[in-house]
């Protein structure tokens, strides 16, 4: 049956819900074998009291029926309950009444199936039942007769009792008045059932109500149902915690009986429950979160909000805390009602858990930020569901075919992101520790969480020994690109003098120098230094002190070594800490465990109030039991250690508290029946009691106490010594505080306050916080009966801070006055987005250029207006600029135009040169130098030959003249061929090519060389240079390159190719040419051969013998040279000479006489000295001396180098006999002399 069919009573449907609903009787599986019923009479239940029921009536052969009239509802009525069917036994059964309706029902034995008879004229009915084998309890296997003789006679009825004997099943037919018929038919299951116990739950304050006075109400029950029945007491009901959510307190309920009248005396105490407990808050805990969106998009919750006037809330899954996916659903409104959508919603999620299936889905570590969970359940019916302590996983829950196409969804979101990574490391002259302070400084201010957010990307900091790199991801480009900019103005925004980094403050301090402690607060406001302290999950020591200007400072920015001193004295006032690191101390107690809720406390009011019994800051922390392992390690915990860290002094006195709590909890009723008395400004009452008790609520939760106050301020707080004393110290602080309270007035116009208030209230937070007062501005919409004068700003709280507040309002407010020059620009519609620029690039210079806050309206609010206004506030010259600049923009683009002209498309590579270089050229001839983008021509291959000229109206009539004036040389152009001797194309190109570009330049033409190497049709070198241009500069160019390319050797010696290596001596005679002669050598590429090595012969290295002095010795030998006989005189090797005619001449002339030496050479020479070193004796300063030998000796000699092996150790020459001989004397002299 639907809800909207539902037409039961409250008590009844309370009663469906818990299984005892009025359905028809089950149906026996087999005819009992009886022969006062036969089988195919059909039996009905008869109660005269129903509005269903047969009643007698005065004659026997026309009963009627009375179904149209309805009685008041009988629970003691058999047909207005009937009785279950039967099933297997059970243990315990829970009622879902509220919110702990958590225990589970054990299934209950079916009751006996049952029939009744037409009545008879005299009122007498019969009624027949069936109890199966599996139903009767062991001694009533074979049905006793004492039994059914004990119910004849004590309800005045005849029993009839028959026994199948295939099935076991007993079929009992009883005769008599309606009552007495009801109460045998009890006593017969009473004595023959299995006997059962239900446990069901029911409001602690209605448990007096069920038992009555003296159990006046529960007694009637026992009796009619036959079942014995306990209620347990509010006080043995188990604590609630304070966190628990749970609304109500509940008693338990347990019945006993066979399964008839357990289910009679349940109806019958819930009808109680529901006489008396209209309304329910009922929690449905204990159901994995991740089913909670498919619960909620259930149409049946609507109809219950609606049509039941109920309250339901599931959860938002997608936006729960982690700490809190436990959060239980809650059902609020009538009793019934809730009890039946909560029915409703429990076997929906037992639905939902049978048929959805879970699968993992393995994603990118970048990705997974971007997938949207509500999304995807949306187009899929899909719960995304974060897998904790897994970066790269998700699970995916729902349908199975609907996982594998959320799975598709996601795998679609990599292809959709853009990353881009910026290595910071490389800022600030790539100061590596810089970058590295300043990606954890942005991490914990918050500064990354702030681009992300107003991006829409992920940040992530990679960090190595070598590098610190961020990386930056998106689905939107233009965004990656923002947050990329955003950054980079960060790190360029704090340079290293901004920045100290220390590490030497004990981790146990650290909550000390949080950003809202009263240290970090100091050095804020003393030397505008914020400091940043690792978080619990950091493996690091490092504190960041970063200085900050301040927005409304109106100096300059402090020098570098001014910033130093700011940190270092920021860095200075820890050094109070350092000194108490010197006094850390730990103690463990050894208190049992069950002890611990007394140190503790309410809430744990009592061990905050120890904490913060000390002067100043405590520093001292306690630990109970062992889940968290010490800071030192040589510390062993147990379950029952108490573990007090700390400044010795704070640890003594800690532990002496904690020693008294534990004393004091022994008499525990007395320690909490503790009193004090206070007096609290009576003026200031309703402040200290807060708004619906608020505030005094706060104290009492945070202390565990009781406080009473009256209105005239006089009040009492009652609860353990210690929390008492502490609450009371708060409660007359707040006194003083508000004692010393004041409210001023400040007249501030209207048209100011948005701009005091600042973005999001950003400025009047800072005053807010900085001197601890509140800041009303008047509202628009204030309904107080006294209007608050709308230029007037209310200012209130301590006298001074007040006052400081005060004066700085009335600074801003001058300084707004004075920069509050007002001037309205219209300019045309379309103009609007250049003067904006993107990303607001062009507005945003013109505000800081000139200090001025521009307001330009949404597109919406201008509709399809022609014009837009622009206002422009700030002072009177800044205005007058920034308009300057605005309708300098506006005038640009109105003299801007786009035209289009016709150009074949053969042209177009050259009117865009190498790398747009022509089309640059063309602009900057036309005037215009700061606009790239004033051509625009059709991608090539395209065919298109129409090509855009934007810009203004005389650029683009110069651009359209320049390009006409291009095509129209280029029509005109001739191509010839001028032939180059391909060693010549290098002159002809140049360095860089400057030769090349010089000549088109100065004749208008296009050279093509090709490239070395490189061959024409023919497959011969291309020695081709083609001239394209016009035909008389053409001409002109030829003559120029054919002037360039002359052949200008002015002397040639053509050297046997088994000489050149001689004469040119490893290019020692080249360069001599060179410098002596000014005439440089030129081979004509012809290959020659390397210099050959000579061999040394092992004859030629002598040995060191006996006492000799190594100094005299040396050894001589003369071989033949037999690379001389070898080869023709008539293979040559050009040596072409460059210089002017008389340098070539005498050039020749060495070069010659060089030739007539080594011509004579016949022999080589080794002399191999015993010392080395003397080598160097032979080379002389510079070489002098090996000239010299060389010159007078003719012979060509090479001396060995220092590293030189010992085979290679031998002075090499090369002559005639008689040569060497003379080179060998000259050489020994030279060593002679030292």
């Amino acid at each position: 049956m639907s809800v909207e069919e539902n037409s039961q009573s409250l008590a009844e449907a309370l009663m469906a819900k818990h299984g005892v609903a009025d359905s028809p009787a089950e149906s026996i599986s087999e005819s009992a074998t009886s022969t006062a019923v036969p089988s195919d009479v059909e039996s009905e239940s008869v109660n005269p009291t129903d509005e269903n029921t047969t009643t007698p009536s005065s004659s026997a052969s026309s009963p009627k029926v009375n179904g149209s009239t309805k009685k008041n509802l009988d629970i003691s009525s058999y047909d207005a309950f009937p009785i279950l069917g039967g099933g297997k036994a059970s243990t315990a059964s829970a009622v879902s009444w509220g919110p702990n309706a958590t225990v589970k029902p054990v299934a209950t034995p079916k009751a006996p199936a049952r029939t009744a008879a037409k009545p008879t004229q005299k009122s007498i009915v019969t009624e027949s039942f069936t109890l199966k084998l599996e139903q009767r309890n062991a001694r009533a296997k074979t049905i006793p007769s004492e039994v059914l003789s004990r119910a004849q006679s004590n309800n005045s009825v005849s029993i009839d009792c028959s026994t199948s004997k295939s099935t076991r099943a007993s079929h009992f037919i009883i005769k008599g008045k309606l009552e007495n018929v009801h109460k045998a038919r009890r006593e017969l299951l009473r004595e023959l059932s299995i006997r059962v116990t239900e446990v069901f739950q029911v409001p602690a304050s209605v448990r007096a109500l069920i038992i009555g006075p003296k159990g006046s109400n529960l007694r009637p029950i026992t009796e009619r149902s036959g079942t014995q029945i306990q209620i347990t007491k509010k006080e043995d009901t188990p604590v609630q915690l304070p966190d628990d959510d749970e609304d109500e307190i509940a008693v338990d309920v347990k019945v006993e009986g066979d399964p008839e009248g357990v289910q009679l005396a349940k109806k019958d105490i819930l009808a109680i429950v529901a006489s008396r407990v209209r309304t329910a808050n009922i929690k449905i805990q204990g159901l994995p979160s991740k089913i909670y969106p498919s619960l909620a998009k259930s149409s049946q919750i609507s109809k219950f909000e609606t049509e039941k006037d109920l309250k339901i809330n599931i959860p938002d899954f997608f936006y729960l805390n982690a700490n809190k996916l436990n959060a239980p659903i809650t059902i609020s409104g009538e009793r019934n009602a809730a009890l039946e959508a909560k029915a409703h919603l429990e076997s929906l999620a037992q639905t939902i858990a049978s048929t959805y299936t879970s699968s993992i889905k393995n994603i990118p570590v970048v990705s997974k930020p971007f997938v949207n969970a509500p999304e995807i359940f949306n187009n899929t019916g899909v719960v995304v569901v974060e897998i904790p302590d897994s970066a790269n996983q998700l699970e995916l829950y729902g349908p199975d075919q609907a996982t594998q196409q959320a799975g598709k969804l996601i795998d679609g979101i990599s292809k959709q992101l853009h990353t881009t990574t910026l290595a910071i490391s490389k800022s600030h002259g790539a100061n590596l520790p810089h970058s590295k302070a300043l990606a954890t400084y942005f991490e914990r201010s918050g500064k990354f969480k702030e681009v992300e957010t107003s991006n829409s990307v992920i940040v992530t900091v990679n960090s190595s020994p070598s590098e610190v790199s961020v990386v930056i991801t998106g689905k939107d480009a233009d965004n990656v690109t923002v947050a990329r900019k955003q950054i980079i103005n960060l790190v360029n925004s704090i340079p290293p003098e901004k920045v100290l980094v220390i590490s030497d403050i004990e981790p146990f301090f650290l909550k000390y120098l949080s950003p809202k402690s009263k240290l970090a607060a100091a050095i804020k406001e003393q030397d505008s230094v914020e400091i940043y302290t690792p978080a619990d999950n950091e493996d690091s020591r490092d504190i960041i002190f970063v200085y900050q200007e301040n927005d409304d400072e109106n100096d300059f920015a402090p020098a570098p070594h001014q910033i130093k001193e700011k940190l270092n004295a920021a860095n200075a006032l820890l050094n109070d800490i350092r000194n108490n690191q010197k006094d850390i101390v730990s103690k463990v107690l050894d208190i049992p465990v069950e002890n611990h809720k007394f140190i503790l406390g309410p809430n744990g009011t009592t061990l905050n109030a120890i904490l913060k019994g000390g002067d100043g800051d405590s520093f001292v922390s306690v630990q109970l039991g062992n889940e968290v392992a010490p800071e030192d390690s040589s510390v062993k915990l147990t379950p029952s250690s108490v573990y007090i860290r700390g400044l010795s002094s704070e640890v003594a006195r800690v532990v002496k508290e904690i020693e008294e709590v534990i004393e004091q909890a022994k008499n525990y009723e007395v320690l909490s029946s503790y009193t004090t008395d206070f007096q609290f400004p009576a003026e200031h009452v309703n402040k200290l009691i807060g708004k619906g008790g608020a505030n005094l609520t706060k104290i009492r939760e945070e202390f565990g106490v009781k406080i009473d106050v009256d209105e005239k301020g006089n009040g009492v707080v009652k609860g353990i010594k210690k929390n008492a004393d502490e609450a009371k110290v708060r409660i007359l602080n707040l006194g003083r505080r508000l004692a010393d309270e004041v409210s001023l007035r400040v007249k501030v116009p209207n048209e100011y306050h948005a701009t005091i208030i600042g973005t999001g209230g950003k400025f009047v937070k800072r005053l807010e916080e900085k001197y601890d007062v509140h800041i009303r501005f008047p509202r628009n919409n204030d309904s107080n009966e006294e209007k608050a004068d709308k230029n007037e700003v209310l200012i209130r709280g301590p006298s001074r801070g007040a006052a400081k507040a005060q004066e700085e309002i009335l600074e801003l407010l001058q300084y707004e006055i004075d920069n509050s020059h007002s001037q309205v620009v219209n300019v045309p519609a379309g103009s609007l987005s250049r003067i904006i620029g993107r990303n607001g690039e062009y507005i945003n210079d013109i505000k800081d250029t000139t200090n001025t806050r521009i307001d330009v309206p949404n597109q919406s609010e201008n509709g399809d207006a022609a014009t837009v206004p622009i206002t422009i506030t700030g002072t009177k010259t800044g205005v007058k600029h920034a308009v300057e600049r605005i309708q300098e923009i506006v005038k640009e683009i109105e003299d801007t135009v786009t035209e289009e002209i016709e150009v074949d498309p053969k042209y177009h590579r050259i009117l865009i040169g190498s790398n747009g270089s022509a089309m640059r050229e063309i602009v900057a001839q036309a005037g215009e130098t700061s606009n790239s983008r004033v051509i625009q021509i059709p991608q090539a291959g395209s065919g298109d030959k129409k090509i855009k000229i934007h810009g203004k109206k005389k650029v683009v009539a110069k651009v359209i003249k320049i390009i006409q004036d291009i095509v129209s040389e280029q029509e005109s152009r001739v191509e010839i061929n001028v032939p180059v001797n391909p060693q010549r194309h290098g002159a002809l190109i140049g360095p860089g090519g400057s030769t090349k570009k010089e000549i088109e330049t100065t004749f208008n033409v296009s050279l093509f060389v090709p490239k070395q190497g490189s061959k024409n049709a023919d497959g011969e070198i291309d020695t081709n240079i083609r001239v394209t241009g016009k035909p008389e500069n053409v001409e002109k160019a030829k003559a120029k390159i054919e002037e360039l390319t002359a052949e200008v050797f002015k002397a040639t010696v053509d050297v046997p190719k088994k000489y050149h290596a001689l004469i040119s001596d490893n290019g020692l005679f080249i360069r001599k040419l060179r410098t002596n002669y000014n005439v440089r050598v030129d081979h004509n590429r012809v290959p020659f051969p390397k210099d050959a090595s000579v061999p040394i012969p092992v004859a030629a290295i002598g040995e060191t013998a006996g006492d000799a002095n190594p100094e005299s010795l040396f050894k001589w030998t003369i071989a033949k040279d037999t690379t001389l006989t070898e080869g023709s005189d008539s293979e040559t090797i050009p040596w072409r000479l460059r210089g002017s005619d008389s340098d070539a001449a005498k050039a020749k002339e060495e070069i010659e006489k060089a030739l007539a030496v080594v011509k004579n050479y016949t022999s080589i020479g080794y002399l191999w000295l015993a010392d080395p070193s003397k080598y160097r004796l032979v080379v002389g300063p510079k070489g002098k001396t090996i000239n010299s030998i060389r010159n007078k000796s003719q012979c060509i000699i090479n001396v060995p180098k220092s590293d030189a092996s010992e085979t290679e150790n031998v002075i090499v020459m090369r002559g005639n006999e008689e040569q060497l001989e003379k080179a060998k004397v000259l050489v020994l002299e030279a060593i002679a002399r030292g």
